[in-house]
């Protein structure tokens, strides 16, 4: 228990960083003193709440918006930015301005001011990167199938899995919003089981030599 200190502080630096960076930013510690605000009203005056429409279709093609197409367009680079984020957790927002791709060819246009870890590529340079892991991934699966138990077909699969935890949300068919953090959680699992058994095998080969 003892010789796990370092392994604890470790991890103690990394909570208290991720509430400093990225809990605090967002209000988690904030003033609520302007929430708080709204809910005072005089007890002289009272307002009618306003009548809100009920809010459109979550999932679908009744989404309106955004057309299956441009869907599809903006999930290449939307696949392409959770990577990004798994490697490097930054700029992480709870509302994400992702542009709509309107044409696979062509880069979507940024909002000025929109803060964004990895610029949006043209949809098809997305999909590209996007073929190119899963093609390596069915590489070692197909390459491996004599042997079940493979360091490198487990490795494969996991790749694998991120794309299909991810199908559901990121397919053709329009979801209002377009990117959501959470939708990556379980997905994540697969890049980071391939990280842990690549560093475990070249670990392993190190102490072995």
């Amino acid at each position: 228990m003892k010789g796990r200190w370092p392994v604890y502080a470790v991890l103690a630096g990394l909570f208290i960083f991720i509430a400093v960076n990225t809990i605090m930013p967002l209000g988690g510690f904030g003033d609520l003193s302007s929430e708080s605000a709204v809910g005072e009203v005089s007890e002289g005056v009272k307002e009618a709440a306003p009548i809100v429409a009920p809010k459109e279709a979550s999932a679908g093609f009744k989404v309106t918006y955004i057309t299956p197409k441009e869907y599809l367009f903006t999930q290449f680079n939307v696949l392409v930015y959770y990577i990004a984020l798994i490697v490097v957790p930054k700029y992480q927002n709870l509302d994400y301005d992702i542009p709509r791709a309107e044409g696979l060819f062509t880069a979507p246009h940024v909002n000025e001011g929109t803060k964004l870890l990895i610029p949006m590529l043209p949809p098809f340079a997305s999909l590209i990167i996007l073929a190119a892991i899963a093609l390596s991934a069915l590489y070692l699966v197909k390459k491996t199938q004599s042997n079940p138990s493979s360091l490198l077909r487990v490795m494969g699969f996991f790749v694998l899995w991120y794309f299909i935890i991810l199908s559901p949300t990121s397919s053709f068919i329009p979801i209002i919003d377009v990117i959501y953090e959470h939708r990556v959680y379980l997905p994540s699992l697969g890049f980071f089981v391939t990280f842990v058994l690549l560093v475990d095998r070249l670990l392993g080969k190190g102490r072995a030599g």
